[in-house]
């Protein structure tokens, strides 16, 4: 079997920042920001919006930088009443998958299942046009919906042409459940997994990769396994500087063998 070193360096994991971890430099210097995370050597990133600039602005900064799209986190909301608009995005930046982050309480609150056909019908429009809908899990759908967690109930309700999963490795655990099984179990259907780790207290919190709870050789393994594309590095609150949390992140899983 391949070592993790030789799966990263033959693409089937590539190492991109969730931009929402740097969401306030993004704000202030969108152009800036991904000129430092260009420095860091990564040719990948994220979107969490695009921070009032035109896509075709964007794609522009991508170009002149070497950079690409992982993906783009696209609300609910949006998805419902500006899809056309989202295609028409994606396309522009070159981004293939459109990455719904988090849903509200009352979107789920007839049962995991009963979401399914709305999700497909988001799903089928988008791969009608090339791309990959994604889904973003946080702790609250590892909550026991009858004899399984919601989010299996989802996925069990919905089609891999229709919907595939974007692991967040942390939320997974603070859920009660591994992730490693998880990202094994969704193989074939699990295109990018978020790379956060964190604490194991009272409440959730951000920690520098190998510095938190995670059992990284065990996800990274999995990762391997499972033929995942992306490998997404991202934290909510980022401990000190956020520039400098994402580089010791990206540091810690170049060491690891994730050297895209």
């Amino acid at each position: 079997m391949p070592t993790l070193r030789t799966v990263a360096h033959n693409g089937l994991m590539k190492l991109s920042v969730q931009l929402f971890t740097l969401r306030s430099s993004c704000a202030d210097d969108l152009e800036g920001t991904l000129e430092a995370i260009r420095a860091m050597g990564l040719r990948y990133v994220e979107f969490a919006g695009l921070h009032d600039h035109s896509p075709l602005h964007v794609r522009s900064f991508l170009e002149r930088l070497g950079l690409e799209p992982s993906g783009c986190h696209v609300s609910l909301e949006r998805l419902r009443e500006g899809l056309d608009e989202v295609i028409a995005e994606s396309k522009l930046l070159h981004n293939r998958h459109v990455v719904l982050p988090w849903v509200p309480a009352d979107f789920f609150g007839s049962g995991w299942a009963s979401c399914a056909p709305e999700l497909e019908s988001i799903g089928e429009r988008l791969a009608s046009e090339g791309l990959v809908f994604c889904y973003h899990n946080h702790a609250f759908e590892m909550e026991f919906e009858g004899a399984k967690p919601g989010l299996d109930v989802l996925f069990e309700s919905t089609s891999p042409e229709s919907l595939q999963a974007q692991i967040d490795c942390y939320w997974v655990q603070w859920g009660g459940q591994d992730p490693a099984t998880y990202i094994r179990d969704l193989a074939g259907r699990i295109p990018t997994v978020h790379l956060k780790d964190g604490l194991m207290g009272s409440e959730p919190q951000d920690a520098i990769a190998g510095q938190g709870a995670l059992d990284w050789n065990s996800i990274l393994a999995a990762c391997a396994e499972a033929r995942v594309e992306f490998g997404v590095v991202e934290m909510d609150h980022p401990p000190g500087d956020p520039l400098d949390a994402v580089r010791r992140c990206v540091e810690f899983f170049r060491s690891r063998g994730v050297a895209e």
